[in-house]
């Protein structure tokens, strides 16, 4: 029977993403709680992968993190909260530049810890496709 504790984190993960980008649409005080959930997915992310053991950071045959490679994904995950705060709230662009760049994050993490080519061409077209969003993004009007 595999293990399947690392799938928690993971749609935590998503489901806090998905609640950032659905609070986008909320007016006035949205981006400002688009930011804040976008710097907690990051911070709970981050926890989650420093505090689970090693052994329990499997996703079937395909994925899985050892101790060394979890603690790299932790420090991109610091990385990415300092990277969201540095872009700041002040315009909508630099949240949805945020939450874009998180959801790099959750394909960086498969990428590293991919155990087959199909995850790693997965994990490589998630982060693409978010950078094709972000150069959409910063074409000007």
């Amino acid at each position: 029977m595999e293990k399947f504790t690392f799938l928690r984190p993971i749609l935590i993960f998503i489901g806090l993403q998905c609640a950032s980008i659905l609070a986008l649409t909320i007016p006035k005080k949205g981006k400002d709680i688009a930011f804040g959930l976008n710097i907690l997915c990051s911070l709970a992310l981050a926890g989650m992968l420093a505090f689970l053991p090693a052994q329990d950071l499997t996703l079937t045959d395909l994925f899985s993190l050892d101790a060394h490679k979890a603690k790299m994904v932790v420090m991109v995950a610091v990385f990415n909260v300092f990277i969201a705060l540095l872009n700041g709230n002040r315009k909508d662009r630099d949240v949805q530049s945020s939450i874009l760049s998180t959801f790099m994050l959750l394909g960086s993490v498969f990428l590293v810890g991919s155990t087959e080519f199909i995850t790693f061409f997965v994990a490589l077209e998630v982060i693409a496709l978010m950078n094709y969003a972000q150069v959409a993004m910063s074409l000007p009007v």
